[in-house]
């Protein structure tokens, strides 16, 4: 079960994975670990727990594919006049990721300042 094709995964899944994942254990141990093998791998068998059999690998590729919508529709969102984007797992992701410093735009700057001189 490595690495099966493509398979469509149901938005409860996607849920779980997305609860499992985002746990402050999870995220923390995933904070300081380069290799995380072991950790999908746990989150792989409590998904199984949970009724849904996936692999470590499909989870570890799941979560990169969310994340990489995730930060596609704030970056749209986050510009002047686009109209407001989203995605069904949009609200879950933003309560995971939504303080990490590489998921907010950095502070703008005012090109001109009281304070300036020109």
């Amino acid at each position: 079960m490595e690495d099966e094709g493509y398979s469509q995964w149901s938005n409860a899944e996607v849920s779980c994975l997305l609860s499992l994942w985002g746990d402050e254990t999870v995220q923390a141990k995933l904070q300081g670990c380069y290799r995380n093998k072991s950790l999908y791998e746990d989150i792989s068998r409590d998904m199984g727990k949970h009724g849904f059999k996936r692999s470590w690998l499909q989870c570890q590729r799941k979560i990169k594919s969310l994340k990489s919508k995730y930060k596609s529709v704030k970056d749209h969102n986050n510009k002047s006049g686009n109209s407001r984007a989203t995605f069904p797992f949009y609200d879950q992701m933003e309560g995971i990721l939504g303080d990490r410093p590489s998921c907010r735009p950095p502070e703008l700057l005012d090109s001109l300042r009281d304070d300036d001189d020109v």
